[in-house]
């Protein structure tokens, strides 16, 4: 007979998903009209529940929790960035999934334009360094969504009764979903299912790290520094010793930076 309690649960993303998540959260939390729009769509949201009337007075209280919910949600990403792997940091969070669900966007008029305005289903604050990988898949639309998880199963074999674990793979699928992706990302569930809460090595993590240096660089830029302090602090004093590199060839790749950080976040509006 199955356990029903999940021993573990996760969304799965493979590592190329990882990296378009990553870079997908910079570009508008780093865009000019971002923040603004953010902080104005939950303005409205508030205005908005105070001037709806209410059939009961659970329906009140549930939507402003919503509201209390996203605040919470903003509160907790924005102080616990340095720990994000840090289970217990989560702990207390609001769900997700009704946060994201498409009724909330019926309910407030303002949540439905912001969405429909920058392509995230939350207000969530601009100075939120990085999201957690599993909210980031919330967040953001897809065509699908993939959740892992492993459950004891306990299975009488005729020779002896033992527990094994069970990996369950689910799949959401919405309007658009390719099935040649889905079908590759079932074999590579299948093909990594030992390997998938290890770190993943290569060619994605050099991207993860080439992403977050150019938008540090961006944000070095905003707070007045010039290119050779951006050098400096990217390139630590102590590694310049070990750079084959000049000084001049640094400061040329910190205005290569600054320019793919233009280019992610404007895009063509400039």
């Amino acid at each position: 007979m199955a356990d029903e309690t999940p021993h573990h649960r996760d969304v799965f993303l493979n590592d190329r998903t990882k990296t378009l998540l990553l870079v997908e959260w910079q570009r508008r939390r780093w865009h000019v009209d971002y923040g603004r729009d953010a902080a104005t769509c939950l303005q409205a949201m508030s205005l908005h529940l105070s001037s709806r009337p209410f059939t009961t007075a659970d329906e009140e209280r549930q939507h402003r929790q919503t509201l209390q919910d996203i605040a919470t949600l903003n509160a907790r990403l924005l102080h616990a960035s340095g720990a994000i792997k840090d289970e217990t940091v989560w702990r207390g969070l609001p769900a997700l999934q009704p946060l994201c669900r498409p009724e909330l966007r019926t309910i407030f008029p303002p949540l439905a334009t912001f969405a429909h305005t920058w392509g995230i289903r939350l207000p969530l604050d601009p100075r939120i360094p990085a999201l957690p990988e599993w909210i980031a898949a919330s967040v953001f639309p897809r065509s699908y969504d993939i959740r892992v998880t492993y459950r004891r199963v306990w299975e009488d074999l005729n020779l002896w009764p033992q527990h094994d674990v069970e990996l369950v793979v689910e799949f959401s699928i919405r309007s658009g979903a390719s099935p040649d992706e889905l079908r590759e990302q079932f074999e590579l569930i299948l093909a990594r299912q030992a390997f998938l809460h290890q770190p993943r090595a290569g060619r994605i993590r050099h991207d993860q790290a080439y992403f977050k240096r150019v938008f540090q660089a961006y944000k070095l830029r905003q707070q007045g520094q010039t290119l050779s302090a951006i050098a400096y602090h990217l390139w630590p004093a102590d590694d310049w010793e070990r750079q084959t590199t000049t000084q001049k060839t640094l400061v040329q790749r910190v205005r290569a930076y600054l320019q793919r950080a233009d280019a992610l976040i404007f895009g063509e509006q400039r």
